[in-house]
C-alpha cells in the first residue's frame, strides 16, 4: 500500500483525523504525550525511514551502553531490524528503521510500528528515561529539527496500536 493509505487507515482505526503528508512526503506520529516517530521518505527509492529520538546517554556508564547498543543492532536481531545513529546537526541519539510501504498491508505496517515503539521503549528504559506515563504529568520532549517545513502530525492515543 502507499504510505498515505497506510497512515489514513491507522488514523481511521484510532478514530483520529488524518492531515496527510507534508510536501516532502514526511509526517510525525505522536503516541500519547511522549513518543514521537518521524516518517521520512527515502531518497531515490521506495523506502521510508522511521526515526525516533532517544534520551541522551547518561554521564556514567555511557561507554558500556554504547557497546550494548552496537552489539544489539548487529544483524538487527536484538533490535527487530532497527538501528542506532546520531543526528548530524544536533548530535542527538536516534533509533531508525527502514520500511517499504508498497510491500505491506496496513496490519503489517501497524505491527512494524508497534515493534519499533517497543524497541524504542526498551532503549529509553535502558537509558534511564521511562516513557510510560506515571503518577505525574508526562514531560514534553524538545522536538529535533529533522524536517523543514514542519510536517503534519498524526496524534494517536498511546494505545492506538493495541488490538
Amino acid at each position: 500500500m502507499a504510505l498515505d493509505a497506510l497512515l489514513r487507515q491507522l488514523a481511521n482505526d484510532a478514530g483520529v483525523p488524518y492531515a496527510g503528508l507534508g510536501e516532502d512526503g514526511s509526517c510525525t506520529l505522536t503516541f500519547g504525550d511522549r513518543t514521537e516517530v518521524y516518517i521520512v521518505p527515502g531518497q531515490n527509492d521506495s523506502r521510508i525511514h522511521l526515526i525516533a529520538p532517544l534520551p541522551p546517554l547518561p554521564e556514567q556508564g555511557s561507554e558500556l551502553l554504547l557497546h550494548q547498543m552496537l552489539q544489539a543492532q548487529t544483524l538487527g536481531i536484538s533490535t527487530e531490524d532497527a538501528y542506532f545513529g546520531l543526528d548530524s546537526t544536533t548530535g542527538e541519539l536516534l533509533l531508525f528503521r527502514h520500511l517499504t510501504p508498497a510491500a505491506m498491508d496496513h496490519l503489517e505496517f501497524r505491527q512494524c510500528l508497534e515493534t519499533f515503539l517497543d524497541v524504542h521503549q526498551e532503549w529509553c528504559d535502558r537509558l534511564g528515561v521511562s516513557l510510560t506515563p506515571s503518577e505525574g504529568e508526562a514531560q514534553p520532549r524538545e522536538q529535533a529539527p529533522l524536517h523543514a517545513p514542519e510536517p503534519p502530525t498524526l496524534a494517536l492515543p498511546s494505545n492506538a496500536l493495541l488490538v
